[in-house]
């Protein structure tokens, strides 16, 4: 909220109507999920599967917060497989992914160690790039195909990426 409060303070609003909207942003957020009417793609749950299988600490690191980041999982069955949950509020990460604070307080909650551990994502600039600063191993979940020459494995789903890892 305070994020959404100082983007309001140049719309000068009167103290209460600020505090008001920055609410209503806030509560915009931490629906938008829901709002989104998101699908979960076929390939995740078998993914998920396969990777539970094999004893692997699963985890969701994320810009949004928490309770954001555990409304997509909720509603689609899938908390049972994830054992870490990280937010740049939670892990004191100012810059959220490219702050090396959120990956650091990542392994520290899967009590890992950095060349144990590997990063899935769908953005180059964010998964990768922070991921690759923390010394993890990423791989690039590109479902539109689009990135092509970039400087780590790709996989076109989560599936595709379970035999990334010899599973």
């Amino acid at each position: 909220m305070e994020f959404n409060r100082r983007i309001l303070l140049g719309c000068k609003l009167e103290s209460n109507e600020l505090r008001q909207l920055a609410e209503r942003v806030q509560n915009h957020w931490d629906s938008f999920p829901d709002e989104a009417g998101e699908m979960l793609y076929p390939d995740v749950l078998p993914a998920l599967e396969k990777f539970r299988s094999q004893g692997l600490i699963l985890g969701i690191v994320s810009h949004r917060t928490l309770p954001v980041i555990q409304c997509s999982p909720r509603r689609h069955g899938l908390m049972r497989y994830i054992q870490v949950l990280v937010s740049p509020q939670v892990a004191r990460a100012s810059c959220g992914k490219p702050d090396l604070a959120m990956w650091e307080y990542a392994l520290g909650q899967a009590r890992i160690g950095a060349a144990e551990a590997a990063h899935l994502g769908d953005q180059y600039e964010h998964d990768v790039v922070g991921a690759k600063a923390a010394r993890l191993f990423p791989i690039l979940i590109d479902r539109k195909q689009c990135y092509f020459g970039k400087d780590c494995l790709r996989a076109k789903d989560l599936w595709e990426a379970t035999s990334l890892f010899g599973l």
